[in-house]
């Protein structure tokens, strides 16, 4: 018995590194073998350079000379990750939220043949049947914020270098709405919207 290669076989935790662990997150790896087919594959979970713990991967289903297993891991990641709260700043500026995320390194192993991927998880969820792999705020797509009068709205980018600066300077709006087809009116004065 041989496992030739490891893979992680679905997109939704590779499109980026960038995953929520308030969803259900699993990873499913393929172990190719010759031979008989391996009982065991473990994944080390590892962390600011330290083995945080190893645990045992799932048997999920067989295919010619291919094992998949399932290792089911929102939880456990949670479980290493502080709690943090939203803070009050003040208007228009940048702060970094403590304890939003924790990067982390999984070792697949599976006899001799070793899978490494590196994952930032974030305390977040998506909505159902989406990809925990949180592409629109690791690439920072959103353009427009909406939010009641008066009142916060956080706004989250995403900076996997703390050395990079991120700063604000696009246009924003007070007073304004969004019309049928999410284009501003410019001309709300709080009670008419005016065509």
């Amino acid at each position: 018995m041989a496992v030739n290669n490891l893979q992680i076989v679905q997109s939704n935790v590779e499109e980026c590194e960038l995953l929520a662990v308030h969803n259900p997150l699993t990873f499913l790896l393929d172990a190719t073998y010759t031979g008989t087919a391996p009982e065991v594959c473990t994944c080390e979970l590892w962390s600011d350079g330290s083995l945080i713990n190893t645990y045992k991967l799932i048997p999920y289903s067989d295919f010619l000379l291919t094992r998949r297993f399932c290792f089911v891991g929102d939880v456990i990641l949670r479980s290493y990750m502080s709690d943090f709260n939203d803070e009050l700043i003040t208007e228009k500026t940048l702060t970094r939220v403590e304890n939003i995320t924790k990067d982390f390194t999984l070792i697949f192993k599976c006899e001799a043949t070793e899978r490494e991927i590196d994952i930032t998880a974030m305390h977040g969820a998506v909505q159902y049947g989406e990809a925990p792999a949180l592409l629109p705020i690791y690439n920072n797509e959103n353009e427009t914020y909406i939010g009641g009068a008066g009142q916060p709205i956080y706004i989250y980018f995403y900076n996997k270098n703390d050395g990079d600066i991120l700063t604000i300077n696009s246009a924003f709006y007070d007073d304004a709405a969004l019309d049928y087809d999410e284009y501003l009116f410019t001309d709300f004065d709080e009670f008419i919207f005016k065509l």
